[in-house]
C-alpha cells in the first residue's frame, strides 16, 4: 500500500522528504538560546590579547528593537541581518540609520538595535555613554560623537581611518588617527572598546 501511494504521488514524497531535511539542516542553526537574557551593563576588559577564532558556531546576544531579543546561535561568519531575523525581526520602532546590517559578527558579540523611543534625547544618550563604552570598529558617527573628547570631526577621522584600514586590531591603533595621541588616548581608553 504504502510502495503504491509513493508510486502515485512521487513529487509529493520527494518534496516531504525533502522539506523535512531542510528543517533539520536550517533550523538547528536559528534556535534561540535564551529567552530571558542576562542584561550585561559593564564592560569588562579583555586585555591586550587578539580575538579568538571560532570555526564553530557563533552566540550574539541581540537586544533593543527587535521582536524577540536574546542569545542566539548563528553560523560562522554571519552578518547583522541574520541575528536580527533568528530575533524575529526588526521591531517597527527600529532605526536603521545607523547600523550596518552587512556587518560581520563575533562570537559573544552584544548588539544593541536602537529605537526612536530610546533616541528622543541626546542628552540622555551622551550620559549613558559616560558610564558605558562604544565599540569604535561598529559605532557610527553618532555613537562615536557621544563619547566625551569626541566631536564630529574626530568622529568622521575615526569612521574614515575604519573605512580604509579595517576594524581596529588593538586600541593603540586609534594613535594612527590624525589628532589622536597618546594623552587623549588615555582620556578615551575608558570610554571605548574593540568589541
Amino acid at each position: 500500500m504504502l510502495e503504491e501511494f509513493i508510486k502515485t504521488n512521487k513529487t509529493l514524497a520527494v518534496c516531504a522528504v525533502l522539506a523535512l531535511l531542510a528543517a533539520g539542516l536550517i533550523l538547528p542553526n536559528f534556535v534561540q538560546v535564551s529567552k530571558n537574557p542576562t542584561q550585561v551593563d559593564e564592560f569588562l576588559p579583555g586585555g591586550d590579547s587578539p580575538p579568538v577564532e571560532i570555526a564553530g558556531p557563533l552566540y550574539v546576544d541581540i537586544s533593543g528593537a527587535v521582536k524577540c531579543p536574546g542569545v542566539y546561535k548563528i553560523p560562522s561568519g554571519s552578518r547583522l541581518v541574520s541575528a536580527i531575523d533568528a530575533a524575529g525581526g526588526l521591531a517597527a520602532s527600529a532605526m536603521l540609520d545607523d547600523i550596518n546590517l552587512a556587518g560581520i559578527l563575533k562570537d559573544g558579540q552584544k548588539v544593541v538595535i536602537a529605537s526612536r523611543a530610546t533616541t528622543k534625547n541626546s542628552n540622555s544618550q551622551a550620559s549613558a555613554v559616560k558610564d558605558s563604552v562604544v565599540n569604535i570598529n561598529t559605532g557610527d558617527d553618532k555613537t562615536l560623537d557621544l563619547i566625551p573628547g569626541v566631536g564630529p570631526v574626530m568622529a568622521k577621522r575615526i569612521i574614515d581611518y575604519r573605512t580604509a584600514n579595517g576594524n581596529f586590531k588593538n586600541i593603540e591603533d586609534l594613535k594612527n588617527v590624525s589628532g589622536i595621541g597618546d594623552a587623549k588616548l588615555e582620556k578615551l581608553k575608558k570610554f571605548i572598546s574593540l568589541d
